[in-house]
């Protein structure tokens, strides 16, 4: 059976990019600023080919492109605002796949290279662009379901202007988020509260001991919200409330009939697999938790950006169980997974250590662990062999 890796091609790119990974681990350890910055623009470059010169498409973008080439007016467009203006924008520069899909492709990475950068103001880019990169979830989103990571790139840029209250150029990235995605406007809420549930630590740490008790519940049980609010509303009283026919809403998207799309029709070990890095962020999460309310480090700058950032992923956690029974469950868990690397970072660079010598081997274990998972979910992933990446020499 071929691998992945046994394509020399694919090789080429993991053999670079673990370098790279290699480097941006050496940059954030040694605290190199000059080593980050080339480190990351080289990672965006080998990113560019590896994600954009490809001779197959997946399904999503399939449909993209056939609308890209038919482009007219906005009124037969099917999606969003901004992702008309930006096909309308490549479309006058040029035509054709291999300009579109390089085209968005470049669009995407810069968005999330600049999300990177104004979130991560030390030498540590490199290796959180690395975090994202070294991701099959970043793969798909930039590769095939595009409008969702576009969105979540926009949202972050539009929060770093929220939080420096430049709020005109807030909205106008919030705005241009729902453009690309209606349900960016979810996450957004959920980052709104994330500021105000962070204050109270404590509550931020019973919402993370709930969502860690819950995802192992839902690993072992299979089944989420959706199930059992049809399950616990047989006599129809939530329904009523919302006037609605609720249960047969939500059956309609459980029982899909599409096959590999449901949750439910995994096995144990296949749904350990699909919520393992959910979940261990969020166990992560919780340690961090625990120790900066030790030593009472809640007060300090990093502690409180730190602690809202684990706050909203915790919740788009919770959000993401509570439709994990719904056909392809797994494009709700994208936003949970989009915002892994971030999460990481923040509790890997500010976690109150006891000894501060103990920080720099942390990094390594953490990225190292990282690394071996990345080789595991993308490299390993038979997707990469179905697009047929192409390396440009």
């Amino acid at each position: 059976m071929n691998t992945p890796l046994s394509d020399i091609n694919i090789l080429t790119y993991f053999i670079i990019l673990s370098l790279l990974f290699l480097i941006a681990v050496i940059a954030a350890v040694k605290k190199n600023n000059t080593l980050d910055q080339i480190c990351l623009y080289a990672t965006l470059i080998v990113s560019l080919f590896f994600y954009g010169l490809r001779e197959n498409i997946g399904s999503d973008t399939a449909m993209y492109l056939t609308r890209f080439n038919s482009l007219s007016d906005y009124d037969s467009f099917p999606w969003g605002y901004s992702f008309y203006i930006l096909m309308k924008g490549i479309k006058l520069l040029g035509d054709g796949q291999t300009f579109y899909i390089l085209s968005t492709t470049l669009f995407a990475l810069i968005l999330l290279l600049i999300s990177v950068s104004i979130f991560v103001r030390w030498p540590a880019k490199a290796i959180c662009f690395m975090f994202f990169i070294f991701s099959f979830n970043t793969f798909d989103l930039v590769t095939n379901v595009y409008r969702q990571g576009v969105a979540a790139s926009l949202i972050l840029i539009g929060c770093y202007f929220l939080v420096k209250n430049k709020y005109i150029y807030a909205l106008l990235f919030f705005v241009f988020s729902f453009g690309f995605h209606w349900s960016a406007a979810l996450v957004l809420c959920f980052i709104c509260a994330a500021f105000v549930i962070s204050k109270n630590h404590r509550a931020a740490l019973y919402l993370c001991i709930f969502s860690v008790v819950a995802y192992i519940t839902v690993i072992i049980i299979g089944r989420g919200g959706a199930f059992l609010i049809t399950n616990f509303d047989e006599g129809g009283a939530l329904s009523q409330l919302m006037k609605v026919d609720l249960n047969s809403k939500i059956s309609a998207y459980i029982d899909g009939g599409v096959d590999g799309a449901l949750f439910s029709m995994l096995n144990l070990p296949s749904r350990a697999k699909s919520l393992f890095d959910v979940l261990c962020v969020l166990i992560f999460s919780l340690v961090y938790i625990c120790r900066v309310r030790a030593v009472r480090a809640q007060e300090t700058k990093h502690a409180e950006l730190t602690t809202t950032i684990i706050t909203f992923f915790i919740l788009l956690s919770i959000y993401n169980l509570i439709f994990i029974d719904m056909v392809w469950y797994i494009r709700n868990l994208y936003w949970a997974f989009y915002f892994i690397p971030l999460t990481l970072i923040y509790c890997m660079f500010f976690y109150p250590y006891k000894n501060p010598k103990n920080k720099k081997p942390a990094i390594v274990y953490i990225s190292l662990s990282y690394y071996l998972f990345g080789v595991v979910s993308l490299w390993r992933h038979t997707n990469l062999l179905t697009y047929k990446v192409v390396f440009p020499l």
